[in-house]
């Protein structure tokens, strides 16, 4: 009986010991499953949020589009608008040659029967006159001379109200200046004949003082051939406040501008601040960038945050982990998706120009 009990012990031990395996089997299975179970909630999470990020992208990449449409559009609407008015002046400056012609054309053909009737007139005075009559000969010469002045005179008279006449439908119809217009270009080239021999900034200072008037007439496909005239006054131009509004048109070039005008914007950048130097780009670029942070356009702080990312290697190294560093940080908080890919980017080009201590 001892050693039936002492079996049955060991076998009751061998089952307890199994059970405890067992249950801690079981423990770490239900750990497996409640890990498989958040790693599953985490990866349905992501996919939501992957299409939620893609229905938001494709809605802003339809919006970009219809954007892009409709100025085409407009583009086109304006540049046959301007097609038509060019047409139409046009055409009112021929049908002013012609009546100018058909006019000179009477004129002539009058002038020309005029002088045969005096001719067939004279003849037959002399017909029927007597050649020692001198005091005959002397008033039928008189009398024609007399008519032949009036006549030339009359023609001169007609040839000048003439002339005023064209001169004042080409400033009137073909090229209709407003008065407040006309007087400020009269102005403004008045004082760039007295000044040009003087002062040689003088042609900067008019290229900016037109430039102002010239931008929002420009189509938006075409702004970017003034990026080059742009960076010449600015690099040339003695007054900072100047410099400043001319920096300003060249950032607001384009209102919401696209990928592509995005980038040629920041090449101009680029390009003015290796033109002008470190010291002026922190003072005259940076600035810009940071008043451009809230802009209620997607497509403007997209533009801050590559401008940054550009001109990191070309300003003075301590503006790097101060200003700069300040704009990206601001962005990163940024509620569209896009902004903070790009921000992220700009800040990982930042970061390499860093010193070992920063």
């Amino acid at each position: 009986l001892k050693d039936i009990n002492t079996r049955l012990n060991k076998k009751v031990e061998l089952a307890e010991r199994k059970l405890s395996a067992i249950e801690k089997q079981r423990s770490e299975l239900e750990d497996t499953v409640k890990d498989l179970r958040h790693v599953n909630s985490t990866l349905e999470e992501k996919l939501m949020n992957y299409y939620k990020y893609k229905s938001e992208r494709d809605e802003k990449e339809r919006l970009w589009e219809a954007e892009r449409k409709k100025e085409k559009e407009e583009a086109q609407a304006e540049k046959a608008k301007y097609k038509r008015a060019m047409a139409a002046k046009e055409q009112e400056l021929l049908s002013a040659r012609e009546q100018q012609q058909q006019h000179t054309q009477q004129q002539q053909e009058q002038h020309t029967q005029q002088q045969d009737t005096t001719i067939h007139n004279d003849n037959k005075y002399e017909k029927k006159g007597d050649v020692g009559n001198v005091s005959e000969d002397t008033d039928l010469t008189d009398e024609y001379c007399k008519d032949e002045k009036e006549d030339f005179d009359s023609i001169i008279d007609i040839v000048a109200r003439r002339k005023d006449r064209i001169a004042n439908l080409l400033a009137a119809r073909v090229l209709p200046v407003p008065t407040s217009d006309r007087e400020r270009i009269a102005k403004a080239l008045q004082k760039l004949a007295a000044t040009l021999d003087q002062d040689k900034m003088t042609v900067v200072r008019t290229v900016s003082e037109a430039l102002p008037q010239i931008i929002p007439g420009v189509l938006l496909n075409t702004r970017e051939e003034l990026i080059p005239v742009l960076i010449c006054v600015v690099t040339q131009h003695p007054e900072s406040a100047v410099r400043d509004k001319l920096v300003q048109m060249l950032f607001n070039l384009i209102k919401i501008p696209d990928r592509c005008q995005r980038a040629v914007i920041i090449n101009a950048c680029v390009a003015l601040a290796k033109i002008i130097g470190p010291e002026r780009t922190g003072n005259e670029l940076l600035p810009h960038c940071w008043e451009q942070l809230n802009n209620k356009h997607e497509e403007r702080r997209l533009l801050v945050a590559d401008a940054c990312g550009a001109l990191a290697a070309l300003v003075q190294p301590e503006l790097r982990p101060s200003l700069i560093l300040s704009i990206i940080t601001q962005l990163l908080d940024d509620k569209s998706a896009f902004v903070r890919e790009a921000t992220t980017r700009n800040l990982a080009t930042l970061i390499s120009f860093f010193g070992r201590d920063e």
